[in-house]
């Protein structure tokens, strides 16, 4: 098989017959050949790609080496930026298959067979990454084909797996969030704009709080208890970063914090100040002025339970320490 790119920055064409099978499944997913076309080396164009990819499959083509093969796969997905959005899409579909079709398998097998199929996973979740990350300025229909499947990760009893997943959903926020779209994205100083302006930022609006929804659908609605440290764990790390470009999904983000005060487990509480001070530091003028009532209050109950959560471990240190005295002293 080969691929050409005629405008692709990289201008040179890959001849590969012998790909690793998951990549043959990838191109199956995302890009069906006729069955007579491996066979009879004639071209076939990829209906779901633009004209800056074409696909030929040649008959009895050499094998190359996987350090080449990979090279190969790798320029592809860079490229991706050029292509027809419903061939990053289909792109996208394909990996999301394949690493739940592996996350199937690593559920029932068992030893080195459960550390090859993740190992796979993970290969497909960094393609998944770098394919969003060179669509930053079109991500909004590509994020849900990858998310859903992140969130599906996440609930995977599988802890190497939900680890993966949340790493994945803390690059992927702070990369958007990062990016030029939001670079002078200030909705509290709107006043007076244009009309195109105001459906600008109206977009900004949607995609800021689907870019946020993940953290809290993961705390609110999953059971483990590292997944809902770990979505308060990226809410801290976004807030660290890009706490000041947001504005829409305070309210979600508020929720999230005050619920913190009623969890059972100690470290989200911890977590929860943390996020409140990074908040008061760097973030309180983007918080919305009908908003900071709540944050106030909010501030005040998890303030308290720190105090509490913190006074309870230097209780238990300190009974544990006398504990240990009067062992020595018997």
């Amino acid at each position: 098989m080969e691929i050409e790119t005629s405008s692709s920055g990289f201008g040179s064409s890959f001849r590969a017959s012998l790909l690793p099978v998951h990549f043959y499944s990838l191109f199956n997913v995302a890009f069906p050949f006729p069955r007579n076309i491996a066979h009879s080396g004639s071209l076939h164009r990829c209906p779901k790609t633009s004209s800056v990819l074409t696909v030929f499959v040649w008959k009895n083509s050499a094998p190359l080496t996987l350090s080449k093969d990979l090279f190969f796969l790798v320029k592809l997905f860079e490229s991706s930026a050029l292509m027809h959005i419903s061939a990053v899409k289909s792109l996208l579909s394909a990996l999301s298959q394949l690493s739940h079709q592996y996350m199937c398998e690593a559920s029932v097998g068992f030893g080195p067979v459960v550390n090859q199929k993740i190992g796979s996973i993970n290969l497909l979740v960094e393609r998944m990454i770098s394919i969003l990350v060179n669509n930053l300025h079109r991500v909004e229909p590509l994020w849900d084909h990858v998310v859903g499947h992140f969130l599906e990760l996440a609930n995977n009893s599988n802890q190497n797996l939900r680890n993966m997943a949340l790493d994945a959903l803390d690059h992927l926020i702070c990369a958007v969030l990062g990016s030029e779209l939001f670079q002078d994205h200030v909705p509290s100083r709107l006043h007076g704009t244009s009309h195109d302006m105001e459906i600008r930022h109206a977009h900004l609006r949607l995609l800021e709080c689907s870019v946020l929804s993940p953290l809290r659908a993961l705390y609110f609605f999953t059971q483990s208890s590292d997944v809902r440290s770990g979505s308060l764990k990226n809410l801290l790390h976004l807030l660290e970063r890009h706490g000041d470009k947001l504005y829409n999904s305070w309210p979600n983000i508020l929720e999230m914090l005050r619920s913190v005060a009623d969890a059972p487990e100690k470290d989200l509480v911890t977590l929860g100040f943390q996020s409140l001070h990074v908040i008061m530091i760097d973030g309180l003028a983007s918080v919305p002025t009908e908003c900071l009532p709540v944050y106030l209050q909010d501030i005040f109950v998890i303030h308290m339970m720190a105090i509490l959560t913190l006074s309870e471990a230097k209780l238990m240190d300190d009974s544990q320490d006398q504990s240990q005295e009067l062992s020595s002293d018997c």
